[in-house]
């Protein structure tokens, strides 16, 4: 379980911190990115135009489709263990926003796993 808390831009007049507790999260060690999907891009309460620009190649899926990303996107996002006590730890992710549906809500590659320390177990 891990907790997301994202800042809207500055340039926003009315800026608030949005907080959910986000589940379903696929750790890919082989990933060099991290994929932010459609559904929570949009539970998030975030809009387009925080997005920066993606100008790399579309996406292939297994089944040959192919989608274009809409962009990336920084946000600090606090990790936490409930089980151990001040195990909280916030890092700045940045996140490939992908619109398309998925099992999972978000997927977190290795990248992210090093700036936490994290050693993932089977």
């Amino acid at each position: 379980m891990c907790s997301v808390r994202t800042m809207r831009p500055s340039s926003e007049q009315n800026q608030r911190t949005a907080h959910q507790d986000v589940s379903r999260i696929l750790i890919d060690q082989r990933s060099s990115c991290n994929v932010m999907y459609r559904e929570l891009f949009q539970k998030l309460g975030l809009r387009r135009k925080c997005i920066c620009p993606y100008k790399g190649t579309d996406l292939h899926g297994f089944n040959g489709s192919t989608i274009h990303p809409w962009g990336l996107i920084n946000l600090p996002v606090t990790f936490e263990n409930k089980e151990i006590r001040n195990s909280k730890k916030t890092v700045e992710v940045q996140f490939l926003v992908v619109p398309c549906d998925s099992v999972y809500n978000c997927i977190l590659g290795r990248l992210t796993l090093a700036a936490l320390g994290a050693v993932p177990s089977t």
